[in-house]
């Protein structure tokens, strides 16, 4: 098992270079099944700290990092992985403790229960939003879509 430190160098390194990183305390990624996040606090700072950071603002992030995960147990389970995400629209980068599921119907039904409003799809790197009940009903009440299932509406083309 790698060192946390570098753990967390190749997650930040990751998300620098592809704005995401799916890693386990292992330092193993995944390419496969749908990440849901929401299975602990998460971490959240500001981005500029970490892309334009000194060498001093990237140990301090470090530090933030293994602290995060020291109180984060559940990053210890098999299928929880630190899934990092940097959101250009906030300029934050957050950390989560992220499960990732075989198929799309257990990770929404996983991510509906934890109030999430997305799940990833790591084969084809794309966000599945998740539709509400009450969203599925207003759709149908206003005659756009008929209900749809979690099962059907995951085999369906995302746009």
């Amino acid at each position: 098992m790698p060192e946390t430190s570098l753990v967390i160098t190749t997650v930040l390194t990751e998300l620098v270079l592809n704005g995401g990183s799916t890693r386990n305390l292992q330092g193993e990624t995944t390419s496969t099944g749908y990440a849901v996040g929401g299975q602990a606090e998460p971490l959240i700072f500001d981005a500029v700290d970490l892309i334009a950071g000194s060498g001093t603002d990237i140990d301090k992030i470090h530090t933030l990092i293994g602290e995060w995960i020291e109180r984060t147990p559940i990053l210890t389970v098999d299928g929880t992985y630190i899934g990092a995400w940097l959101d250009t629209m906030s300029g934050k980068v957050w950390l989560d403790a992220t499960r990732v599921w075989p198929n799309c119907t257990e990770a929404k039904r996983d991510a509906r229960s934890r109030k999430e409003l997305a799940i990833y799809d790591l084969a084809k790197g794309e966000e599945i939003r998740i539709e509400t009940e009450s969203d599925r009903k207003a759709a149908y009440l206003s005659g756009t879509v008929g209900i749809v299932s979690d099962e059907t509406a995951c085999a369906l083309p995302a746009f």
